[in-house]
């Protein structure tokens, strides 16, 4: 079967849906985030259990999140006797119909181990940074944050002929 697209309505004959709008992109642009869009969603932070995720833009399977205001993302509260980390994400939850920047918190133990991402059909995620939560924390430092977003867990958007 042959697809095409986009042409002007004429007396209502041509309806377009979100998945043939964003089939045009397919192919054109990879997932992750956009380096040079406002603060390229850096995390950072910000004192207490709240760190901030910076101005930008992102893409999953060609669904977009704009931020164009510093978030403040929350931080679960510590566990009392044992570290965890906590991954901060943009998700993609098509039962929602939503993208969000997010938390996604691992399990906390003697050797914690960084959350993994999702990538079901119905959940995808990628990795603004992962948050370092020690036993009892009540405050969280740039040094418990490490930057995800030049990894295979997020990655720089890129084009055609890739430009990153």
């Amino acid at each position: 079967m042959q697809t095409f697209g986009f042409f002007n309505s004429v007396d209502g004959d041509r309806k377009y849906n979100a998945a043939q709008m964003t089939e045009y992109f397919d192919g054109l642009v990879s997932n992750g985030v956009y380096q040079n869009v406002g603060q390229a969603m850096v995390i950072t932070a910000t004192g207490g259990m709240v760190v901030n995720a910076g101005t930008g833009r992102a893409i999953i399977d060609c669904r977009w999140l704009k931020n164009d205001a510093v978030l403040p993302v929350e931080i679960t509260a510590a566990n009392a006797a044992l570290p965890r980390y906590t991954a901060v994400v943009v998700r993609l939850d098509y039962t929602t119909r939503k993208m969000e920047i997010t938390t996604k918190d691992g399990t906390a133990a003697s050797t914690p181990v960084q959350p993994t991402m999702s990538n079901t059909d119905d959940l995808k995620e990628i990795c603004l940074a992962m948050v370092y939560v020690a036993a009892n924390a009540t405050n969280i430092t740039q040094a418990n944050i490490t930057d995800m977003r030049s990894s295979s867990l997020c990655g720089w958007v890129t084009g055609l002929i890739e430009q990153v």
